[in-house]
């Protein structure tokens, strides 16, 4: 996840802003973590222009630090700054925060008494079963799904463009994911090519009165079950290669852009966890939500 704020989010350094910034902080990592970037404002939740920067002589990289870990509850481990003087104006600075998915979580915002999430682009409080959700992440597996499009080839009919699926797991738990399989339903105006083995399967069904093609994939070899560890930055491709390949046809003017591949991960001893992807955003790299 990437977030932009302009520097008046940190500006004077007031207590609301203090802990309107350290909301955010925690509501990314009791999610999937990401980069919050102090400096450039945004237009239509995209970047627009570099403002001015933060004044470090009224609030210095260790001071906002310092002042965020102090309304967050239990502190955010690994959590770091960036300072990045503006080279026209001397004392001011852009800052870029990278939150992790912490290990800790859940973490509460102590002004606010509460506990918050990301969804899309707000922070909002996070219900109990959420909270008891992000709690599993210190005794239990918690996969987690990368995907992106690749495009490939030439059109085709004229007016669709190939993309090629890479879609893979990594586990952000503290125990290792075993016996773990992955679904994936794909609308079935859009699936192409598919070689889809070993390992496998895929059918053509109904999911949410949608017709689509479900696939199933098991993470394992002929050994048996691969283990998922955790703490692996790397994650476990289950679309590799010439035996699990998906092509999407997708049409060059973007009407298919709202559409959603839905997956679900299960695993021994984790619930079953949901993800939603729009095949906008996956067209522009951007991360996958939870729901």
């Amino acid at each position: 996840m990437l977030e932009y704020k302009s520097s008046g989010a940190v500006g004077d350094w007031s207590p609301s802003k203090r802990n309107e910034l350290a909301k955010d902080v925690c509501a990314f990592a009791n999610s999937a973590g990401g980069i919050i970037v102090i400096g450039v404002c945004e237009e239509g939740h995209k970047p627009s222009y570099l403002d001015d920067g933060v004044d470090t002589r009224i609030s210095s990289k260790e001071a906002i630090e310092s002042a965020l870990q102090a309304r967050i509850s239990p502190r955010v481990e690994n959590l770091t700054i960036k300072e990045i003087p503006n080279p026209d104006q001397p004392f001011f600075s852009y800052f870029v925060f990278g939150v992790p998915s912490s290990m800790r979580a859940p973490h509460m915002c102590n002004p606010f008494y509460r506990f918050y999430r990301r969804y899309n682009f707000e922070s909002v409080p996070m219900e109990q079963y959420e909270v008891e959700d992000v709690r599993r992440r210190q005794t239990e597996p918690s996969l987690v799904l990368t995907a992106s499009l690749q495009q490939v080839g030439e059109k085709i009919n004229g007016d669709r463009l190939q993309y090629q699926l890479i879609a893979g797991v990594t586990n952000i738990g503290s125990a290792t994911a075993r016996d773990a399989m992955v679904r994936l339903y794909i609308p079935r105006e859009i699936v192409g090519q598919v070689t889809w083995s070993p390992n496998t399967t895929h059918e053509q069904t109904v999911y949410n009165n949608k017709q689509m093609v479900r696939f199933d994939a098991y993470i394992r070899d002929q050994a048996g079950p691969i283990p998922i560890f955790p703490k692996d930055d790397q994650p476990y491709i289950i679309t590799r290669g010439a035996s699990r390949k998906i092509t999407l046809h997708l049409p060059a003017d973007g009407s298919m852009d709202s559409s959603e591949i839905i997956a679900h991960l299960f695993a021994e001893g984790m619930r079953k966890r949901e993800f939603t992807m729009l095949i906008g955003k996956m067209l522009k790299n951007e991360n996958v939500e939870k729901t």
